[in-house]
């Protein structure tokens, strides 16, 4: 009961917000991507009798791996469309409800290169 990665990943994918999606954290990858990062907090028995778990997954969009204004044109249009990431994410699943919790710009290291995103707080409750 912990959430589910594969299936966030396919209602990203199926959204067509991002080129490549990563369930989890790869050595590489190509931008613009979404990536779903390891759990950041969990919640375990939330209510009572074990009934409910919470786990906060980090989801970056990361838009470029240089910092320029073409990269800050990139990271900007996909603030524009925030509305539209948390729609494609949001709703209740088999495997959970998903809620987006906040946003922020962030710089992201995989594979030893810095990349510029935008990192969605991703609360899967199951």
């Amino acid at each position: 009961k912990t959430g589910n990665p594969d299936g966030l990943a396919a209602q990203i994918t199926a959204s067509g917000l991002a080129r490549n999606v990563y369930a989890w954290p790869v050595s590489t990858v190509v931008e613009p991507c979404a990536l779903i990062d390891y759990p950041s907090k969990i919640d375990l028995s939330s209510t009572f009798g074990r009934g409910t778990d919470h786990v906060s997954l980090p989801v970056l969009f990361l838009v470029s791996q240089t910092f320029s204004k073409e990269s800050r044109d990139a990271l900007s249009a996909v603030i524009a469309g925030g509305s539209d990431l948390v729609a494609a994410i949001e709703g209740a699943y088999a495997y959970g409800d998903i809620s987006v919790t906040d946003a922020d710009v962030t710089t992201v290291v995989v594979g030893g290169i810095e990349y510029l995103g935008l990192k969605l707080t991703v609360d899967v409750q199951t």
